[in-house]
């Protein structure tokens, strides 16, 4: 696989996993393999030259910290200008701008534009507290 970690983590809270992730997706089909690995995946869509991309990726690091599990929730960056497929564009209708992918499927309803953090993490404690992992076989 191509994509990368671009953070790796130790986790301070004990209740959480450790070595949590950042991954820097690269490609459709790596976000595939990516999204059928995790119940829950949030894809942060940021560009280098966005003001308010670049004060809140530092949170959204933190928030990863804090939540992410390999296998049940991981963290995605995706710069909109370099990555991302022609598909996905049409979803975004500015940055920063966050999906999220519940048992590899796109909710377009929990898509979050802008920096409201809060609302990002609310959605995903529901998420979290209702989202049952698959295993695959």
């Amino acid at each position: 696989m191509s994509y990368k970690i671009i953070k790796d983590f130790n986790s301070i809270d004990n209740d959480h996993h450790t070595n949590t992730q950042v991954i820097l997706n690269k490609s459709l089909e790596d976000r595939n393999s990516i999204l059928s690995e995790n119940a829950i995946c949030i894809v942060y869509n940021y560009a280098q030259w966005c003001g308010p991309c670049k004060k809140i990726s530092p949170l959204y690091d933190e928030m990863s910290i804090k939540y992410s599990h390999p296998g049940k929730c991981i963290f995605i960056k995706e710069d909109v200008d370099n990555e991302i497929d022609e598909h996905t564009l049409q979803y975004i209708k500015g940055v920063p701008c966050f999906h999220f992918y519940i048992n590899s499927i796109l909710d377009h309803s929990l898509t979050v534009t802008g920096t409201d953090m809060n609302k990002l993490e609310h959605i995903l404690i529901e998420l979290l507290n209702n989202t049952t992992v698959v295993e695959n076989n």
